[in-house]
This record gives C-alpha cells, structure tokens and sequence, in this order.
C-alpha cells in the first residue's frame, strides 16, 4: 500500500459539512472550533447512538 501525503489544503473539500462523533467533549470543541475556522460547517454528536439519530433524521 502506498503512503499518501497527509490532506494539506483544506480549501480542495467541495462540501463543507463536518460530522464529529467524540464522546471526549472536550477534544470534540476544540476540534468543531478549528475546523469552523477553516470553514466548515460543524455537527457535533456525543457518541454513535446520537450520531445514529443523527443521520437518521
């Protein structure tokens, strides 16, 4: 398999929509605020039940 270089422009997404599921909310804020920053769009879920609904919705 070979390796891929690491996502460098954030800017190359189309759709700027983000799904986090962490149940470490701390962790989960901090990385919902960068990636607002960079522009995207943040849903943030608890864990994989509430992501679950989440998606069913």
């Amino acid at each position: 398999m070979k390796n891929e270089a690491p996502l460098q422009n954030l800017a190359d997404f189309d759709n700027k929509s983000l799904l986090i599921v962490d149940d470490d909310n701390p962790f989960r804020e901090r990385l919902a605020r960068a990636m607002e920053k960079k522009g995207f769009e943040v849903i943030q879920a608890e864990g994989v039940k509430k992501r679950y609904r989440f998606s069913q919705s």
